[in-house]
């Protein structure tokens, strides 16, 4: 793609027929770039694999925090545990959804997400101090909160559950996806 777009730019423009067609190409072959770029962030970012989910929440909340006023906490509670791909990248996508719904139209100072491993649930917790928003007209409307919505399915197919509460003070984002149950083992199953 990228070579094809630099040959398309420093091809030459002889004749004012060609200009319109070569601007063209150049506008999709930029609209490819976007859909690539975003394609590729819907994938499974390969910080799950090499660090984790605490620390690609860790490091997601210092990317989000480099150039903005936007304080971010992350803490860890219970016993951490390796979660299988599908439950970790719905969790990270979860924090990643919510965080940029709160840069973008919370007008917050705080986030603290808090990743929580109970027994029998993963808990993932974002709150922010900003300035809330109607959840019910939200649900309700087509046009606002697709990536909630989205979210609250990614959540629904994995047989979690997904909360959100909004007040004037902040908002409360908590997604909790079970443990998965351990195969059957024979000396566990003899206490």
């Amino acid at each position: 793609l990228e070579a094809a777009t630099n040959r398309i730019r420093l091809a030459p423009t002889e004749g004012a027929s060609v200009a319109p067609i070569l601007g063209m190409a150049l506008n999709r072959l930029d609209s490819v770039f976007n859909e690539v770029r975003r394609v590729a962030r819907n994938l499974r970012p390969a910080l799950l694999d090499d660090l984790g989910l605490y620390a690609a929440l860790q490091h997601l909340a210092r990317e989000m925090q480099a150039g903005s006023s936007l304080m971010i906490n992350v803490t860890q509670t219970g016993k951490p545990r390796l979660l299988a791909d599908e439950p970790a990248t719905a969790l990270f996508r979860i924090a990643q959804e919510a965080l940029t719904n709160v840069e973008r139209h919370a007008h917050a100072t705080r986030v603290d997400v808090t990743l929580d491993f109970a027994d029998r649930a993963t808990r993932l917790t974002v709150r922010d101090n900003g300035t809330g928003f109607d959840v019910a007209r939200m649900q309700i409307d087509p046009s606002r909160g697709i990536g909630l919505r989205n979210l609250r399915e990614r959540v629904a197919a994995l047989g979690g559950s997904f909360e959100i509460l909004s007040a004037s003070t902040g908002t409360l984002l908590t997604a909790s996806l079970p443990t998965a149950p351990q195969p059957f083992s024979p000396e566990t199953s003899q206490s």
